[in-house]
């Protein structure tokens, strides 16, 4: 993989530590938030962990849902 493929790839760690504050923000719980998307609570965990990055359309819910703008999860200073 090329350096400037690298530059757009999805850093699952940033992702997930953003989805974290955000539905903590929210005042939801992991399994709260995986009822709302659908989704097995141990997939929250794992996107939250950074072993798994959401598709692109899963992130646009992930945000509708906690009433963040979707660029809130590519933010580097969202996981500082």
């Amino acid at each position: 993989m090329s350096q400037r493929d690298s530059q757009h790839e999805l850093d699952g760690r940033v992702v997930g530590e953003a989805i974290r504050r955000a539905r903590k923000e929210a005042g939801l719980s992991n399994a709260g938030l995986a009822r709302a998307l659908s989704v097995g609570e141990r997939t929250v965990t794992r996107w939250q962990a950074g072993v798994l990055t959401p598709s692109l359309p899963r992130l646009y819910a992930i945000a509708q849902t906690l009433n963040k703008p979707v660029a809130y999860f590519l933010e580097l200073e969202n996981a500082a």
